[in-house]
């Protein structure tokens, strides 16, 4: 049997402390949650969140980023373009994904001890 790697659970953590906690809209605080929790690989993951991850990251990124068409520098961002197009309800949706993905990984790490 694997390992558990807790490292996702801290970066969960904090991500759920950004949702709950940020003074702003939803799509600041996702933004604020995935600064968080982006250096985590879905490898990093026990098996059964990796599509939950992959589908919160998919949500996420789901547009380009914006680019200066003189010299293809990236002004803005992936996720900022993904989550300025977003309805709140979408939002909301991701945001109630992370904290379960987090709620999971507890549940195991606790299990793993």
């Amino acid at each position: 049997m694997e390992k558990f790697n807790h490292y996702p659970v801290e970066k969960f953590y904090q991500a759920v402390y950004a949702l709950a906690t940020g003074p702003k809209d939803v799509r600041s605080r996702l933004y604020d949650a995935y600064l968080c929790f982006h250096p985590v690989q879905a490898n990093d993951l026990p098996l059964e969140l990796r599509k939950d991850y992959e589908w919160i990251l998919k949500k996420l990124t789901k547009h380009e980023p914006m680019v200066q068409p003189w010299n293809g520098e990236v002004f803005k961002g992936s996720v900022e373009v993904s989550l300025s197009r977003i309805k709140n309800k979408t939002g909301v949706e991701i945001a109630k994904r992370i904290v379960a993905l987090y709620e999971r990984l507890k549940q195991l790490g606790e299990a793993e001890e």
